[in-house]
């Protein structure tokens, strides 16, 4: 369930600074800030980038950014959900923090969720379930 955890807290780490920034729409940095997250657990995978370019996962979500700064776009949710990102990453992995770990009524939740989704595919699909 740490993925779950991962999402609900970037969620909410997003809405505050978009509430701050007066910002509505903040799912265009969900994205970079999972790329982020994720190159920065991997900083020496290599990627293949645009006409089999290589790239650090260390050095790509600035690359994208530069992309996008290049073809026009603007990258202020790149920035944010980069910025988002690195907070995260050094709150739980390189300090340990109290995000890291989702807490046990969060995976209580997501296993009677995950249980109540089965029984309710399972009846789609004519199956009989007799917990």
């Amino acid at each position: 369930w740490h993925f779950h955890w991962f999402l609900l807290v970037s969620i909410i780490l997003l809405n505050v600074v978009g509430l701050a920034m007066q910002l509505v729409l903040m799912s265009q940095s969900l994205v970079p800030l999972v790329l982020y997250v994720y190159c920065r657990t991997r900083p020496n995978q290599m990627f293949s980038f645009m006409f089999d370019i290589q790239i650090r996962a260390l050095h790509f979500p600035w690359v994208l950014m530069l992309l996008h700064l290049m073809l026009g776009s603007s990258i202020i949710h790149d920035v944010i959900g980069c910025l988002v990102g690195h907070v995260y990453f050094y709150s739980t992995h390189l300090k340990g923090g109290p995000w890291y770990h989702p807490p046990a009524t969060f995976c209580k939740l997501m296993d009677w969720i995950y249980h109540e989704a089965g029984q309710v595919f399972d009846r789609i699909q004519g199956h009989s379930h007799d917990d």
